[in-house]
């Protein structure tokens, strides 16, 4: 383990880069991780919306103790309309943009419409919980008590229109729990869904709630968390005493194995945990250095409601990207939308080498760039802690195998990518990519300027 701190030339960052092989990326902090002060390296969880403002109220619902970040130099309405919420303890962020880049032929209201048709059929009273493979994408939270959020349901006004249900499931492996009511490796989850969006949210605890009848549950035929990225500060186990703590993202996939492949081969991954039962497989996988797992499932193509499977939201999302990402520095679509957020500051020289392996292996990606003087006074602090002090900063959207969009932030020490990204526009404004008089694509009207970010959170790429 080598462990990273205090001021570094440039020189010296660039040194550490070179040495990345040999120290393999790894570093420690003096802070325990999670916390607003030394905030989780997967930072934010992001869904596409074509009602931001909705989206926007059911997390106040939803959320017992949740706020917005505040980025109020943000035009609302000017060219989109954002939604940027944020969870007390680790300061971990919830976004659901509504954008006017394009979706393609398949548009984002149009598959909101299809999740609440799915979540529709899976609760119907008059037949028993159905488990849909379009569940498995969702994000999961450790809590402190399930009463404690069915009862904050209850409060609301709006708690008719939530869509829930419970996952009895078994954690596999030797964690120990010293609690009288973690009884015989017993998890208990609630699967919701944010009504007419895409969004649905996992809440686990090993207590049993004492509202338990007047739910209904289904058992799980997986592990819906493993809890082996967080074995070095459980969340249970937290000092601040947390009631939240995120703890695994994930999604359903078509196919698995070229999940595993991009995760261990382009991004530098590792594998958890695999497991399989009948015709469903599972896989968890943890980035470097990161404490929230990312989970993967495939299941059978008639394990869903309806025509519309799995397999057929990929393609459908994957066309759209490769029709509309003309080259890592020209396009935009809307998909992109949706995504999970990953800050590599930590960890000098991964965002270069993930985008060496994306070009070794051809991965679609989109690059953009801000000025450092613009970033976000947390990101400043990271700069200093491990001695970056280039011109720029860079985001970079990776396309997943299951059409998700993987967004790191970090620095490339590559000159042609400092020239060629595009400034990252704040208000999320479209440009079409054109072809110039050499026949190369470009983006059309003027490049947005860095300005008008609000310091108090993190300049993000798009969204």
């Amino acid at each position: 383990l080598v462990y990273i701190k205090g001021i570094m030339s440039f020189g010296m960052w660039r040194n550490m880069c070179l040495l990345l092989p040999l120290i393999f990326i790894a570093t420690a902090a003096e802070d325990p991780f999670g916390t607003c002060d030394n905030m989780h390296l997967i930072f934010k969880h992001t869904v596409a919306s074509s009602d931001a403002l909705r989206d926007c109220a059911m997390m106040s619902v939803i959320f017992p103790d949740i706020h917005d970040e505040g980025a109020d130099k943000f035009h609302q309405g000017e060219c989109a309309w954002q939604c940027k919420m944020e969870l007390p303890f680790t300061c971990f962020k919830l976004h659901a943009p509504q954008t006017q880049y394009s979706a393609g032929l398949f548009t984002v209201d149009s598959f909101e419409q299809q999740i609440s048709l799915k979540w529709a059929h899976a609760i119907d009273d008059a037949t028993p919980v159905f488990y849909d493979a379009f569940f498995d994408t969702n994000i999961a939270f450790y809590v402190d008590s399930l009463d404690a959020l069915l009862a904050h349901w209850q409060s609301q006004s709006d708690t008719q229109a939530l869509e829930y249900f419970g996952l009895e499931w078994s954690l596999n492996g030797d964690i120990e729990i010293d609690d009288d009511r973690y009884l015989d490796q017993r998890w208990y989850s609630i699967l919701l869904h944010s009504p007419k969006s895409a969004a649905m949210f996992e809440f686990m605890s090993f207590v049993r709630p004492t509202q338990y009848s007047s739910l209904r549950w289904i058992e799980s035929d997986v592990p819906r968390a493993t809890f082996q990225a967080t074995a070095e500060r459980y969340p249970w186990l937290r000092e601040d005493g947390a009631t939240i703590v995120p703890v695994r993202i994930s999604a359903a996939a078509a196919d698995i194995d070229a999940v595993y492949d991009f995760y261990t081969h382009s991004m530098f991954a590792k594998q958890l945990y695999q497991t399989q039962a009948a015709d469903t497989r599972t896989i968890f996988m943890q980035l470097l250095n990161t404490h929230i797992e990312l989970q993967f499932v495939q299941r059978a193509s008639t394990a869903t409601y309806g025509l519309f499977t799995v397999a057929m939201f990929e393609d459908a999302l994957a066309e759209t990207h490769a029709a509309l990402l003309k080259t890592p520095y020209c396009g935009q679509d809307r998909w992109i939308d949706t995504h999970y957020g990953y800050s590599t500051w930590s960890i000098p020289g991964l965002m270069g080498r993930v985008f060496k392996n994306l070009n070794r292996d051809g991965v679609l990606y989109k690059l953009g760039k801000n000025t450092a003087e613009h970033e976000s006074v947390y990101n400043k602090a990271l700069m200093a802690q491990y001695g970056y002090d280039g011109e720029y900063t860079f985001g970079m959207a990776v396309i997943e195998p299951v059409a998700r969009a993987v967004e790191l932030f970090g620095a490339i020490l590559d000159q042609s990518v400092a020239e060629n990204a595009p400034f990252n526009d704040q208000q999320w404004c479209p440009r079409d990519c054109v072809l110039d008089e050499n026949g190369n694509y470009k983006m059309a009207g003027p490049e947005p300027k860095p300005d008008g970010v609000d310091v108090n959170v993190d300049v993000e790429q798009e969204n």
